[in-house]
């Protein structure tokens, strides 16, 4: 037996993560009685049911859920299943007025009641009312809207404490969505998930900002089931990265030569912006540039962000986005990522959130879904008709740099994680308390 594997002193460590949560059909049919029916689950975004009959179609493992607004303007859920013969009504997104299944015709009201039931009357005892679409419990906050499979988790806001206190005045309903894509991917959906919950791995991943990401402490904090992690450097952005001697450059030209942090920071945040399509936007791009005018090269910290700030701000309004509203004060306490449990990984500026999200694939380990939709402000009447993509392969999908370099990690890591050589993973105590915050929730709901 390899000794490895069994060595007593990794299952005693609370870092360490047993590859069976990754690799393992027990652990994830476990999941699929035990966890995804008892949580809240982010099904879509309001903006998407704008009108009767609009509807979402949200898939969870072996469930899939219809969210709709019915003809009286209000939010409805109900399983994507016809009562009679089991076969699912709706995917992806549209507009409809009335349900449809395609097998044998029957058909449902917006508010999921039965409009028609063929030859009906060759039943005894079992009329219209008998057979309407079943209702999911369904609730809304920050212009999400969220599902409840099981019905019986505890009220929404209470779930996802402390997210309402501390994200309420940022007014995520007022963001909409600058892109919305979805991807098969061949791993399991917490590898997916934990690509995007540490900040580590950057350094090495996406290496072609080392030159201006500067020396990060990625530090942690838990609220329960919910985590998250945030710089504890204030002066990293734009200064070098001090483990540049054991890394390889990838694309560092952009840098060479460029010593005035004000310009790092410009060219920084011009690269990301560039590989991410998204998060920083063209605003806070634009307010990097100008910070010549407002500051000297040798400044402070304090005074060098104050400028960006006060840039950015101005830049908004003049776009027809007013920041000035928002508790700037309080911005900085939302740190860098949070993973609201189970399955969303955010990352928060003033301009918007970029929010991934992993569901299992049926009952497969070894596949995911993978959702990327950034949220951003946009001027009144100017936000993109966004239409939700998919692809079955990454590959086709033309994703922006930084993710497609995170989507060659998890295959070889699902892949790797199979070896007899790996007991389980060794998270990073300080800076990757996150996924291990993950998976002790997880591990309580369904092995408690």
């Amino acid at each position: 037996m390899n000794e490895i594997a069994t060595a007593p002193i990794l299952a005693d460590k609370t870092d360490f993560i047993p590859k069976e949560d990754y690799i393992s059909r027990e652990f994830a049919r476990r999941e699929k009685e035990r966890m995804w029916p008892r949580v809240w689950l982010v099904a879509c975004r309001e903006e998407e049911l704008t009108e009767p009959g609009k509807f979402v179609t949200f898939d969870i493992a072996d469930e899939s859920i219809i969210v709709t607004r019915d003809g009286a303007g209000a939010l409805r859920a109900f399983f994507n299943v016809c009562p009679h013969r089991g076969r699912r009504l709706t995917k992806g997104c549209g507009l409809t007025a009335k349900f449809y299944c395609n097998y044998h015709g029957w058909q449902w009201n917006l508010d999921g009641s039965n409009k028609v039931m063929i030859d009906g009357g060759d039943w005894t005892g079992i009329g219209p009312d008998d057979v309407g679409l079943r209702p999911v419990r369904l609730d809304t906050w920050g212009g999400f809207v969220f599902v409840n499979i099981d019905g019986q988790a505890q009220p929404l806001l209470d779930f996802l404490h402390p997210w309402p206190e501390m994200w309420e005045s940022f007014r995520l309903q007022d963001m909409r969505y600058r892109w919305f894509k979805t991807t098969r991917l061949n791993c399991n959906w917490k590898v997916a998930l934990e690509a995007f919950l540490e900040g580590y791995h950057a350094q090495t991943t996406h290496r072609q900002v080392n030159p201006a990401c500067g020396e990060n402490r990625w530090e942690c904090r838990t609220f329960g089931r919910h985590s998250m992690f945030y710089d504890a450097n204030p002066e990293s952005v734009g200064a070098p990265n001090p483990n540049l001697q054991y890394l390889p450059e990838l694309g560092a030209e952009a840098f060479t030569g460029i010593d005035d942090r004000r310009e790092r920071i410009y060219r920084y945040l011009k690269t990301v912006a560039g590989d991410l399509n998204c998060l920083f936007t063209d605003r806070m791009v634009e307010a990097a540039r100008r910070l010549p005018e407002r500051v000297p090269a040798d400044c402070d910290d304090a005074t060098l962000m104050g400028a960006f700030m006060t840039l950015h701000l101005e830049i908004a309004k003049r776009d027809g986005v007013d920041l000035s509203h928002l508790p700037l004060e309080d911005f900085g306490a939302l740190g860098t990522d949070w993973n609201m449990f189970p399955n969303l990984a955010i990352l928060p500026t003033l301009d918007g959130l970029l929010i991934y999200r992993a569901r299992p694939d049926g009952d497969d380990p070894d596949s995911c879904l993978f959702d990327i939709f950034p949220l951003e402000r946009f001027a009144p009447g100017l936000a993109p008709r966004v239409v939700r993509e998919f692809y079955d392969d990454w590959r086709d999908g033309a994703f922006p740099r930084i993710f497609v370099q995170d989507f060659e990690n998890v295959d070889e890591v699902q892949r790797g994680m199979k070896s007899s050589a790996f007991p389980g993973s060794l998270s990073n105590p300080r800076a990757e308390k996150v996924v291990w915050n993950l998976h002790r929730e997880i591990r309580e709901m369904i092995l408690g």
